[in-house]
């Protein structure tokens, strides 16, 4: 079930002429504390919007089984030390040689699913150029706004050139092709931490850390996850806190 979307939400994604459907729960701001020695955290932000096609011939099936697009920001810098600074965040004109990918936007990352292919096809999107900002900031809930060219890898010159899709935002700036633009209300929704297995109570271990590093909105509800049982040591040495805030829960 796709929850309802907030009254002053907006929500549009221009990309290839289709009608694409944002999958709320999937779609969410979410950060990683990582420890960073001598008491502090590392905090590793990432933004995740997930759309599905939403035309009258998709609509026949669960959005499980639709093409979707899956776009995440990643490794950008300043990391807010408060959620509510989040909303200070604006790499929309960052200088394309700037010192660091972190301060021109970090990474961004897109993935176009088909699962009706017979063979199920998956494939990286290359977002050579994009810029992002935070629009406007309501609450827990922010506007992204991005705004790129985008073509699918190893296509040809032809294939190469930007649509130029109409329309768009006041905020656009003429200086990208926009073949790929949004913008989309996201919620501020979970955290994710290491918890120490001796840990009296862990939920109110991650719950104090969550405080401690991020001044949190109120929790909604903590998940704890048990991984003893992979392959990778570094997730059996801890517990892990997923952590949901600010009336957000995941589909």
């Amino acid at each position: 079930m796709i929850p309802h979307t907030p009254t002053a939400s907006v929500s549009m994604l221009r990309y290839r002429n289709q009608d694409w459907l944002v999958i709320h729960g999937s779609t969410v701001i979410s950060v990683q504390l990582r420890p960073a020695g001598r008491g502090k955290q590392d905090l590793q932000w990432q933004v995740t919007l997930l759309y599905v096609r939403n035309e009258p011939e998709w609509q026949r099936l669960p959005a499980c089984r639709r093409q979707s697009l899956k776009i995440v920001l990643c490794s950008f810098a300043p990391r807010p030390g408060d959620w509510r600074h989040f909303g200070s965040l604006d790499f929309w004109n960052a200088d394309e040689f700037g010192s660091s990918v972190e301060s021109r936007g970090g990474y961004c990352e897109t993935w176009l699913s088909d699962p009706t292919a017979p063979d199920e096809r998956d494939g990286e999107l290359d977002l050579r150029y994009f810029q992002w900002r935070v629009a406007r900031a309501k609450g827990t809930h922010f506007d992204i706004e991005l705004s790129g060219s985008a073509r699918p890898p190893d296509t040809g010159e032809a294939a190469r050139a930007p649509s130029y899709l109409a329309g768009g935002s006041a905020f656009a700036s003429a200086n990208y092709d926009r073949e790929l633009y949004l913008e989309e209300t996201v919620p501020f929704g979970t955290i994710h931490t290491a918890v120490p297995r001796n840990a009296p109570d862990p939920y109110r271990h991650a719950e104090a850390l969550a405080r401690r590093h991020l001044k949190i909105p109120p929790v909604e509800y903590i998940q704890i996850h048990d991984h003893k049982n992979s392959s990778y040591e570094n997730l059996r040495h801890d517990l892990h806190a997923e952590i949901h805030v600010g009336g957000y829960y995941e589909d």
